[in-house]
């Protein structure tokens, strides 16, 4: 998680064992990243209906539930255009 805060880092990977709480652990880091230091990001998933179950039950609820990292993730995208294709 010290990687988040680290400028000089521009690529994050993460690899490791199923259910090891990765996905709460970047997720709670990308909510920080958003407050403190926002930048652009990518979520790769393995299909559409996996990142929308995703988004709705655990992304989202998250990012709202931090101070500032929702509004500025929402403030963002309202003057954007995101394309699914």
């Amino acid at each position: 998680m010290d990687d988040f805060d680290n400028d000089a880092i521009r690529d994050i990977v993460v690899q490791c064992a199923a259910k090891s709480a990765k996905t709460p652990t970047v997720v709670n880091s990308a909510s920080w990243a958003i407050a403190e230091k926002p930048g652009p990001a990518m979520w790769v998933t393995a299909a559409r209906d996996e990142l929308r179950n995703f988004r709705r039950d655990r992304r989202t609820p998250t990012f709202e539930d931090v101070p500032h990292s929702g509004s500025r993730l929402w403030s963002f995208r309202r003057g954007h255009t995101f394309s699914n294709t």
